[in-house]
């Protein structure tokens, strides 16, 4: 089981939580915010095999951003995964949407010639990310939680590109009907903990398995087959990574 999306460093005992998922043997990528939140995880989760980091630069903190692109650059000629960074056009990011794209260009051009995992925040931006992710000749990403339209989403699938899926999103009809037509070779699975509540209480990566549980019902897949079917689309999507 993976969890391709999920800000560990907002548990309120994330080491305890990075003892179990690895326990379990659930691959988790550890979004962050910011270089300087990404550098913090480093030493706690330098010796998990199944709980990695990802370098972010959300782009709803915009305004903090030009205190972190040196540190972005340095950290990302060795991180291997990189999360969450992108764009945000909705409310409550318009306002810095000419930063915000300065930033994701600095993070693409930082990225560019080598393979890596990548999550992308896209909220009411599906499109200029796309335009972003050619421009600099980025290959394949993944698209947290998307809710764009159905023309960008194409557009997506024809580039390449992954889609992670959380149950909230698999909880609504509007939802199931998104994923329910994607490939299934290019779905991934992801918490978003903390974000994501059911009943008023966040569903973390160790509740993964809900995630498979509805993929399996709405695939008509016995859950073992959904299983295979996403180590397969993980193997796809992170370069091998999570074997080395």
């Amino acid at each position: 089981m993976h969890d391709t999306y999920c800000h560990v460093d907002q548990h309120k005992e994330p080491e305890n939580l990075c003892r179990e998922l690895e326990a379990k043997e659930i691959y988790t990528i550890a979004v962050t915010n910011l270089p300087s939140h990404y550098a913090l995880t480093l030493a706690p989760l330098k010796n998990f095999k199944y709980v990695r980091p990802a370098l972010g630069l959300h782009p709803l903190l915009a305004s903090r951003h030009a205190a972190e692109l040196t540190a972005f650059e340095r950290l990302s000629r060795s991180a291997e995964l990189i999360g969450e960074v992108g764009l945000d056009f909705s409310p409550a990011g318009i306002k810095t949407k000419e930063l915000q794209i300065q930033s994701f260009r600095h993070v693409l051009k930082c990225l560019r010639g080598r393979p890596r995992f990548i999550s992308l925040h896209s909220r009411r931006a599906e499109d200029a990310v796309l335009a972003e992710l050619r421009n600099f000749s980025m290959g394949p990403a993944v698209f947290h939680w998307f809710t764009g339209s159905a023309k960008s989403c194409e557009s997506a699938l024809s580039a390449g590109h992954f889609f992670s899926v959380n149950i909230s999103m698999l909880a609504s009809a509007k939802g199931k009907s998104f994923v329910e037509k994607l490939p299934r070779e290019r779905v991934l699975t992801e918490s978003d903990f903390p974000h994501v509540r059911v009943n008023g209480a966040s569903v973390g990566p160790l509740e993964i398995q809900r995630v498979i549980s509805a993929l399996a019902a709405l695939w008509k897949v016995p859950f073992a087959e959904a299983c295979s079917q996403l180590h397969r689309n993980l193997q796809s999507a992170d370069a091998g990574l999570f074997n080395s």
